[in-house]
């Protein structure tokens, strides 16, 4: 997954337009801009850490969620 992420931000920075529908919220925090949709309506947009906070993805997927920042900086939840 991440090194698929890898390839398609090589891509981007080329100047190639990528969209990806994801359900790994790991995989759509490495994303440049997340799109977070509910019930068919965007919920939330802006930059992942904008985005996947807990309190916008509880009010969506209706579970308490809990954000971890490991050391590298990288967040998993």
């Amino acid at each position: 997954g991440a090194e698929l992420l890898r390839v398609l931000r090589i891509l981007a920075l080329e100047g190639l337009g990528v969209v990806l529908v994801l359900h790994d919220l790991n995989l759509a925090a490495l994303c440049d801009r997340v799109v977070l949709l509910h019930n068919g309506r965007i919920t939330a947009s802006g930059a992942p850490s904008a985005v996947l906070e807990p309190d916008i993805l509880e009010a969506a997927y209706g579970a308490g969620l809990e954000r971890v920042v490991l050391s590298s900086g990288r967040v998993v939840g």
